[in-house]
């Protein structure tokens, strides 16, 4: 939305902001590093397209697409970004793995869900603060 606020109602964009301040502090409550989902979105590789004006809903006026529709992290990753209680996360086996693919995967008549490897993340996990780069 900020890239592109001639897409947006100023209201909007103002619940856009009070969501991703809520979202923000239920991370740092958590301690789940912001990285985690900053990566989940770059491998979704997601991308958006105006197709109406301000004068219809936002759903009706932005084409959302992307490769997958959900990331399926392993539990390295996870652990990494401070996920906690994973001490029952195992790698689904093919049954589970079709499940979630039928579950979460409808996106654009896709079934896709990107399974993450170690890695995958690196970019984002190793990038510096915006607070700590100025």
């Amino acid at each position: 939305m900020r890239d592109r606020p001639e897409w947006v109602r100023s209201e909007e964009l103002d619940l856009a902001v009070e969501n991703a301040a809520h979202m923000t502090r239920l991370l740092d409550e958590s301690g789940v590093q912001p990285w985690l989902f900053h990566c989940a979105y770059r491998l979704q590789n997601l991308s958006h397209e105006l197709v109406g004006g301000l004068d219809v809903t936002a759903e009706q006026r932005v084409r959302s697409t992307g490769d997958y529709s959900a990331v399926w992290f392993p539990r390295s990753i996870l652990e990494s970004a401070g996920v906690r209680q994973l001490e029952r996360y195992d790698p689904p086996n093919e049954r589970q793995r079709l499940e979630v693919e039928q579950t979460y995967g409808p996106y654009n008549g896709r079934l896709r869900t990107y399974w993450a490897q170690d890695g995958d993340c690196d970019v984002e996990r190793n990038a510096v603060p915006v607070a700590e780069a100025s």
